[in-house]
């Protein structure tokens, strides 16, 4: 991630890719979808959130960590705790944490989005909507939450600009 002004590096996203020995390179888009089937998204998530947090609590305290939460966390009750306690138990600090959601995830159950945004918020750890455009979100439905970023995506940004080469 990087500052527009400033051109600096602010921080990082965390991108989950599993490298099978058999079938090599696995997108995301097939393991994840197994693993919210299957049950095992939460479990998994929070395996490679823990090393990521890991990893990030020794770079510059000034870059952040970005990390991707499946619509089926986000109806946990207990998923603001469970990031907590990774936290503690890796000592990384809630002010380089940024947890981004998805507006469908969002909408599906408002009130459980709502409760949890505001639980992570309570504990320090920035929130951002992500993939802003791809579904059904309205400025009403914004303003009913309490995101810190909106990432917009790509391919609702490239309707508004159908003849720009970027």
């Amino acid at each position: 991630q990087i500052d527009l002004d400033s051109g600096d590096i602010v921080g990082f996203e965390m991108l989950a890719r599993w490298v099978s020995p058999i079938r090599g390179l696995i997108s995301p888009e097939s393991f994840i979808s197994a693993a919210e089937a299957s049950g095992q998204i939460g479990e998994l998530s929070l395996s490679v959130i823990r090393k990521a947090l890991i990893e990030a609590r020794n770079w510059d305290p000034r870059l952040t960590l970005s990390v991707n939460i499946s619509p089926v966390q986000l109806s946990d009750t207990w998923l603001s705790q469970k990031i907590v306690k990774l936290m503690v138990e890796t000592n990384f600090p809630a002010n380089r944490l940024e947890i981004e959601i998805t507006e469908g995830a969002i909408f599906d159950n408002l009130s459980m989005a709502q409760s949890n945004i505001a639980s992570l918020k309570n504990q320090g750890i920035a929130v951002a909507l992500d993939d802003f455009g791809t579904g059904y979100s309205s400025l009403t439905h914004l303003s009913t939450l309490s995101v810190d970023r909106i990432k917009i995506d790509r391919s609702f940004i490239a309707r508004l600009w159908p003849d720009d080469p970027s």
